[in-house]
């Protein structure tokens, strides 16, 4: 509502027609308006808000992509570690269980040569004791064939000793 005069200046009766009737409605119109304009300025805030957390996401989403991988990376590395070491000692293991097999024929044989050669070594021990027998035997007998030569050959000196005076 217009309410200055022609000249400029305010009519007041004009202006008082306007706030008897219209300055309520215009107050109340201005009233919604700022609480729409507040809420309208905290959706603003909400987005700029918004926005940055988008932004902070993003990074952080990044700066975690770029960890995982690292960490995958690793994990890959350590799982070819492992995947040659256990290839490495499946080898390892292989060679053993050959030297092993290898080892028990070996001593299967060698054990079987020891038993062989000890019997062997059993009869010839009993060979020797029945020899070391026979020999004490003959020579308990020498002994005392040789002392009854002995008898005899100085019962025979002293016959020729006789004899010779």
């Amino acid at each position: 509502m217009q309410f200055h005069g022609e000249s400029g200046n305010v009519d007041t009766d004009k202006f008082l027609d306007y706030i008897k009737n219209q300055f309520g409605t215009d107050l109340a119109n201005m009233i919604v308006a700022r609480d729409e304009l507040a809420a309208r300025q905290g959706a603003l805030s909400a987005v700029t808000d918004a926005a940055k957390a988008r932004d902070t996401a993003t990074i952080a989403l990044a700066q975690a992509r770029s960890d995982a991988n690292v960490i995958i990376k690793d994990a890959r590395s350590k799982l070819d570690d492992a995947a040659a070491r256990i290839a490495e000692l499946e080898a390892k293991k292989a060679a053993l269980d050959a030297q092993s097999s290898s080892f028990a024929s070996e001593s299967g044989k060698t054990s079987a040569a020891l038993s062989s050669r000890e019997i062997a070594v059993a009869n010839r021990e009993v060979a020797v004791m029945a020899r070391e027998t026979d020999l004490t035997a003959k020579t308990a007998a020498l002994t005392d064939a040789q002392a009854a030569f002995e008898v005899r050959v100085k019962a025979f000196q002293d016959k020729v000793s006789a004899l010779s005076l």
